[in-house]
This record gives C-alpha cells, structure tokens and sequence, in this order.
C-alpha cells in the first residue's frame, strides 16, 4: 500500500509541474504576441504618416502643376518636385529597411521560438513518458490486485460450492434415512390391526371351543381348565393391548418429531438454497464490476495516446499562428502601391525633363 501511496504521489507532482509548464508557455506565448502587436503598431503608424506624407506631397505636386503656364513646371518647380521625390523615396527606404529589420527579427524570433518550443516540447513529451510510464505502473499494480482479489474469490468460491455439495448430499443421506424410519414406523402401526385380527379370530375359536366343550358335560374338569386358561389368555391379551396402545402412541409421537424434523431440514435447505443463489448473483455482480474495471483501465491506458495526438495537434497551429500574419501582408501592399505612385511621379517628371530636353535641343 505504501508503494502504491507514493507511485500516487509521484503521478500527482508530474501533473502538477506539468500544468505549471503548461501555464508558463501560455504567459511567454501571450507576451510574445503583445510585443508583436505593439511592433506592427508602431510599424502601421510609421506607415500611415508616411502615406499622409506622401498624399501631401501628391498634393503639392498636383497644385504646382496646376498653376504652372501651360501645364510645364519651371526648372524651380523640377528641382523641388525632385527634391520632394528623394525625400519621400528616402523614407520609403527606411521604411523598407525597418520593415526588413522587423522581418528578420520576427524570423529570428520565430525560429527561437520553434526552438524553445520544440525543447518545450521535447521535455513536456519526456514528462509525459514518465508520468504515462509511472501511471501504467500504477494501474499494472492495481491490476495484478484485482486478479489476485478475483483469484481469491474463485477460490473461495470453489471451496463454498464443494462444502454446499457436501452438505447437500450428507442432507441426502439424513432425508432418505428419515423416509426409511417413516416407512418402519408405519408398519409398526400397522401391525397392531393385524394383531387385532388375529386376536378376534382366537378369540373365535375359543368361543368355538367353549360351547363345543359346554356341550360336553362330561368333560367338566377340563372346561375348568380351559376358562382358566382363557382368563390368563384374556388378561395377557388386554395386557398386550394396552403395551401395544402405549407403544402405538409412542410411535405416533415418534412420527410427528420426525415430522417435525424434516420440515425444519426442507426449511434449512431452502434457507441454503437461497443463500448460495445470493452468493451466486454476487459473484456475478463482482466478476461484472471486474470486468467494468478492466474496461476502465484500458481506456486509461489509450488516454496517452490522446493526449500525445492533441499536443501534436497543438504544436501544428501553433506554427501555423507563427507565420505571417495578415497586418503584415497589408503593409507590404500597401508599401507596393507607395512604390507604384513613386514610380509613377519618377516616369512624371522624367518626361517633362525629356520634353525640356527636347525643346532645348530644337532652339538650339
């Protein structure tokens, strides 16, 4: 018990330092994205002074061309326009330079980040192992309990079935010897009655026999003999009857204890029965619940995999959260569409430079 209390206590801290890491993560995860945000704030705000910029130098381009005579701007006006064009050309530099600077930092941190998170990764997955490691441990103890408590129970069980069965059969044996003294007693009542019979049909014949010999006057000395003997027969015979009265009524008392007996062993064998029927949903009951447990525990042991499946999971948006994101695509479309409108000033100027050119070269 002591070694399953510890492998417990083992499991529970790997859980919590696993959840501890898990939250650590999540907080440098969390300030990782701040510090991003506020990066392309500062960025989007550079972005949008110059865009104001440039829409103010298209301005001033647009009104110096407008006052201009004809619609050709003086050589001043040139100068200007080109000097404006440098400098905005010059912020778009920067701009390009910050934006790359940014990028680079942003990759570098990314693969800083893939790095840490891959060891994060590396040693949350070597934590797992040992906690998957120590927890199959524990469930391979507490299985190897139950097929011990399953093994102590079949086993018990045997011995309660082989003890029922012997007991059962020993009551076999008292119920047939009980029926084989019922069988005796109700011929010992019976015999009685033919007693009885017989006795009447004795007493017949020495009826018979007293009239034959009182026909027989001559005979008197032996009719005295044969009344004596018939008052010592009658008196054995009432005496008989009477041993055999008490005797009949001590069978009959008899009877009804054994009576008596059999229906308190009918009693006790349907209490057994009922008792062993009782075991029996029992075992029944608790091999299901073994069962039950065994399920549990398999389920236990693919939770792992799961988890293993939802952390790859995980890992793959967090890579995909670390690529670049749609703020960043805005700026680069919008410094392509700056690019466009500077090129399209730069081929402006270069043709108005090209008409000076050529109107120069006429008047010459």
């Amino acid at each position: 018990m002591e070694g399953d209390k510890s492998v417990f206590l083992k499991g529970g801290r790997l859980k919590t330092t696993k959840k501890m890491r898990e939250r650590e993560n999540l907080l440098r995860r969390m300030n990782e994205r701040f510090e991003t945000l506020e990066i392309l704030g500062m960025i989007k705000g550079g972005l949008g002074e110059c865009c104001t910029k440039t829409d103010e130098l298209l301005c001033d381009a647009a009104e110096i061309l407008a006052e201009c005579p004809e619609g050709k701007p003086s050589e001043r006006e040139k100068e200007l326009l080109e000097q404006k064009v440098k400098e905005l050309q010059e912020q778009l530099e920067g701009q390009e330079r910050v934006s790359e600077e940014f990028r680079v930092k942003k990759t570098e941190k990314r693969r800083e980040r893939e790095k840490t998170s891959a060891d994060l990764l590396g040693a949350e997955i070597k934590v797992q192992r040992k906690t998957t490691m120590w927890e199959k441990k524990f469930l391979e103890l507490k299985v190897k309990e139950m097929e011990q408590k399953v093994e102590d129970q079949e086993r018990t069980f045997e011995r309660f079935t082989v003890k029922l069965t012997k007991e059962m059969r020993e009551k076999d044996d008292l119920l047939r010897k009980m029926n084989e003294k019922i069988q005796m007693l109700e011929r010992l009542l019976r015999l009685p009655e033919k007693l009885e019979e017989n006795n009447m049909k004795k007493e017949d014949l020495l009826h018979k026999r007293l009239n034959n010999c009182s026909k027989n006057q001559g005979t008197k000395r032996v009719f005295e003999i044969l009344r004596v003997k018939m008052t010592q027969e009658l008196n054995g015979r009432k005496k008989a009857s009477a041993e055999e009265q008490i005797k009949r009524e001590a069978a009959e008392k008899e009877k009804e204890s054994l009576e008596k007996q059999v229906e308190e062993l009918q009693q006790n064998l349907e209490d057994q029965e009922r008792v062993f029927q009782r075991l029996r949903a029992e075992m029944t009951e608790e091999m299901r619940e073994s069962e039950k447990a065994s399920a549990e525990e398999q389920v236990k042991r693919e939770a792992p995999e799961r988890k293993k499946k939802l952390l790859g999971q995980k890992l793959k948006e967090f890579q995909q959260n670390a690529q670049m994101t749609e703020e960043v695509r805005e700026r680069d479309k919008f410094l392509r569409k700056m690019n466009e409108r500077i090129e399209m000033l730069v081929a402006v100027v270069n043709n108005d430079n090209n008409k000076d050119n050529e109107e120069n070269t006429g008047k010459d």
